[in-house]
């Protein structure tokens, strides 16, 4: 009995020292997180997808018309380094494109793409438990996003194209969740601001989005060189 409960002991205290040497100064964190409606609709993981949108209806007479297509891409990687025990520094890069291709049969029938790319800090600091590692983190981003029309009747609609600015800004607490020596569940409650600026516009017109929401993704923790 007493060799067991010394075991367990031994094992409770190389855990809390495991857990803190992956959260060490000098390690590198690299992860994937969920983007939050940054094109399309709803959040998407490092997705590729591919969607068709058809309507229809049970009238007499009524044919159905060849669906529209839509192409998405998002990717959202981070990179980190902690400077000193539990507190960590990176940048968030977010890339995403969307095009969706009218059916053949649309009288202003288009091909309509935007494209998103934003880079920024982030901050995040942990607070070490064996099991769980509850954090709080603050992220910033700045970026632009093009969108582009392509009418295939030309004489009908005139093709365009605009850029607009953006702004993201967000934070909240969360909790890491190790599930293996390396690799780290992260689930985060926080607010998100994004803001889409019109480029060119007379009286600086802009969209502004506050969500309050859930952001998950995974995590690689590797050690540092030092």
């Amino acid at each position: 009995m007493k060799k067991l409960l010394l075991t367990t002991v031994i094992m409770l205290f190389a855990g809390v020292g495991l857990v803190m040497a992956q959260l060490d100064r000098g390690n590198v964190m690299a992860g994937i997180s969920s983007t939050i409606d940054l094109i399309g609709n709803g959040p998407s993981l490092m997705s590729i997808g591919y969607t068709t949108i058809q309507y229809k209806e049970d009238s007499d007479g009524y044919t159905a018309g060849d669906p529209d297509k839509m192409t998405r891409i998002n990717l959202s990687p981070r990179v980190g380094f902690f400077v000193v025990d539990n507190l960590l520094l990176g940048a968030d890069l977010s890339y995403a494109y969307s095009k969706t291709k009218d059916g053949a049969d649309d009288i202003y029938a288009s091909d309509y793409s935007e494209t998103l790319f934003s880079v920024g800090p982030f901050v995040r600091y942990y607070v070490p438990f064996n099991r769980a590692w509850p954090f709080v983190e603050l992220s910033g981003s700045i970026g632009s996003i093009i969108s582009k029309s392509d009418y295939r009747d030309n004489s009908i609609v005139d093709d365009s194209k605009y850029t607009n600015d953006i702004l993201a800004l967000g934070g909240g607490l969360g909790l890491a969740v190790p599930i293996g020596e390396k690799v780290v569940f992260d689930a985060l409650a926080g607010y998100s601001f994004l803001q889409y600026k019109y480029d060119d516009s007379e009286y600086n017109e802009r969209m502004e989005f506050g969500t309050i929401g859930l952001k998950l993704g995974f995590t690689l923790l590797l050690a540092g060189s030092e």
